[in-house]
């Protein structure tokens, strides 16, 4: 009696959104009754995400620097009766930053920006200084 051995092998390979699915059949026939084998793989590719944090920094820019005893900005302010002052202060050396006429006075460390707000509700010139140093920053200017 003749033997009749025939094999197919079949693999198909499919790739489709990051997936790959690999399917291998064999089929074996002789005398005795026909064998089958079914091997499935299936591969996912996981997706990679960087995000890259941005440094964002809130509030106004630097309006006054203070470095090594010199004042970097301008020299007055002009404001209308019954705005919003806001001036941004950036010193080199711990201080108490001293608003005049309002009598303001807000903790400067060195490096971190101090914002001075307040509404500008008495018209007049008000000198700005370093108290402890004895150095005038600026003035604000409040017109009527």
């Amino acid at each position: 009696m003749q033997r009749l051995l025939w094999t197919v092998v079949t693999i198909s390979l499919v790739v489709a959104c990051g997936n790959s699915t690999t399917t291998s059949t064999t089929t074996a026939s002789s005398t005795s009754s026909p064998t089958t084998t079914v091997a499935e793989t299936t591969t996912t590719a996981a997706a990679v995400t960087t995000t890259v944090a941005e440094t964002t920094t809130t509030g106004s820019e630097i309006d006054v620097t203070v470095a090594g005893g010199q004042v970097d900005g301008p020299d007055v302010f002009e404001f209308a009766l019954g705005d919003l002052v806001e001036i941004t202060v950036l010193v080199d050396v711990a201080d108490e930053l001293h608003v005049h006429g309002y009598d303001l006075r807000y903790d400067v460390e060195p490096g971190i920006p101090t914002e001075i707000s307040f509404e500008a509700d008495t018209p007049g010139i008000f000198e700005v200084e370093l108290e402890a140093s004895h150095l005038p920053l600026f003035e604000i200017q409040v017109a009527p």
